[in-house]
Parts: C-alpha cells; structure tokens; sequence
C-alpha cells in the first residue's frame, strides 16, 4: 500500500455543493462559503461542515454553540462576492441585504432559498488545516413552488 500515490483530485468525485456558512454572536456576524458539508446521521439529523482553522465564523460558533446553513441560488452574485474571503473581509458583509427572520435566530441572506439551522453537538480537530463541527438540526426551509412562501425577510443593518 506504501507504493501508491494518493491522488487528490479523488476529492473532485465526491458529491458536494456551494453552501453558505453563517454564525453570530453578541454583535458580531460572519460567514463563509464552503463546499465541505456532509449529512451523517438521520435519527436525529445531523451535518458536518469543515471550516479552515483560524476563520473568523470558528469562535462565533464555539460561543453561541449554533450556526446555520445556506444553499445560494446559482444566479446569486452577491453572496459569492461578501462572503468568499473572509480573511480579507473588515466590514460586516450583511449589512444593507435581505435576510431571512430565521425561527431560532439564524442569518440568512434572502437569496439563499434553503437553508438549515444547526445547535452545535460537537466538534473534530483533525491534523489538517480544518477543523469539522457537527450540527444538530434544529430548523430547516424547503420553499415549494406551489406554497411560493418561505420565512419573513427583514433588511440587515449593522449588528
């Protein structure tokens, strides 16, 4: 087994997606977008979520042991552009959008048309450099083109 290479583009065939990740506590909100989500159990539903060590959502998480899920439209330039790179960021990049009235507090911007709200169960640090949180499933949107409703939306100011 020691002669064979491990080829990282394995990675590039195993199902993933574009999620928004967000989380907030006291005044501060941040979010970040992640290709690394996975369910992994379904009684009672939980996700995983892999997030870079050092980000600015990590202790945001950890404080207020929740955090919640986004799958932005495809369409959506907005979300890609504030939330991307969050090393860089020194603004808050919810300020002036539409957000979503989540029922247990979540931020979501209103163009983010599923989502999932997490209580934080646990957490791994791998020896890598990220780290992966395990998420209870609290709330969830699913909007249906014939129900054509979904959460009330509010417009974020500065947290």
């Amino acid at each position: 087994m020691d002669d064979l290479a491990i080829n990282p583009e394995i990675l590039r065939h195993l199902p993933h997606g574009r999620f928004l990740l967000t989380a907030h506590h006291g005044d501060k909100r941040t979010g970040i977008i992640t290709p690394w989500v996975a369910p992994c159990s379904d009684e009672p539903i939980l996700l995983t979520v892999s997030v870079p060590r050092g980000s600015l959502v990590e202790p945001l998480i950890r404080d207020s042991r929740r955090f919640t899920l986004g799958v932005p439209c495809p369409e959506d330039r907005v979300v890609p552009r504030r939330f991307h790179d969050e090393l860089k960021r020194d603004e808050d990049p919810f300020v002036g959008v539409m957000m979503h009235e989540l029922p247990n507090g979540g931020l979501m911007p209103a163009s983010c048309p599923h989502w999932i709200e997490c209580q934080l169960s646990g957490h791994l640090a791998p020896d890598s450099g990220h780290r992966v949180y395990l998420g209870l499933v609290v709330a969830t949107s699913l909007p249906t083109a014939s129900s054509g409703k979904g959460p009330a939306l509010v417009e974020s100011r500065s947290a």
